[in-house]
């Protein structure tokens, strides 16, 4: 996994996450698949402390998957903080805030 790769995956998720926060807060089907492709790049890798966007990225796939299996689609608080730090993450990788066009 290089980290390129790992930081497109994780910018093209929080990019379709805060579209789908604008549009009322239900996770639509290309989030999901952005989910799956990053939980396939984090999948089988240990978080290392010193690799804030890979542990930001574990973490947030860790909530989003409950959020969508547990309550049906409906994010919790404790997911949309995730999805700050992975901001913050891709941010310090040199990847630009994700913004999500007006809905």
């Amino acid at each position: 996994m290089s980290a390129e790769t790992l930081l497109t995956a994780a910018h093209r998720l929080n990019r379709f996450f805060r579209i789908d926060m604008k549009r009322g807060g239900l996770v639509v089907d290309e989030t999901l698949a952005a989910l799956e492709t990053l939980e396939a790049q984090t999948r089988g890798t240990d978080a290392n402390p010193a690799d804030a966007l890979l542990t930001a990225a574990k973490d947030v796939t860790r909530c989003l998957r409950l959020d969508t299996s547990d309550h049906g689609g409906m994010v919790a608080i404790r997911t949309e903080i995730a999805f700050d730090t992975l901001d913050k993450a891709i941010r310090a990788k040199g990847g630009r805030k994700a913004e999500a066009p007006d809905a």
